[in-house]
């Protein structure tokens, strides 16, 4: 699994955080994309890769729409 994870990362030095929870708004993924998205344009090489049941569909379209190439989305 952990060598999946890092397959998934566009920059091999990058540093990877892995969310692991269902996707609602509770759990703010969306802010935390963002926040991943910021810090790459501010020079820090970090990407995430959020894993979990989707209970609301209009967060992945958010986090889609900022179309990231730090932020991964697994089912």
């Amino acid at each position: 699994m952990a060598q999946e994870l890092s397959d998934l990362k566009t920059n091999k030095n990058a540093k990877l955080i892995v969310n692991v929870a269902r996707l609602s708004k509770e759990k703010n993924q969306v802010t935390l994309a963002y926040a991943i998205d910021e810090l790459n344009r501010k020079g820090y090489s970090i990407e995430l890769v959020i894993i979990g049941d989707i209970s609301d569909r209009s967060i992945v379209s958010e986090i889609e729409k900022l179309n990231s190439p730090y932020v991964h989305l697994l089912g």
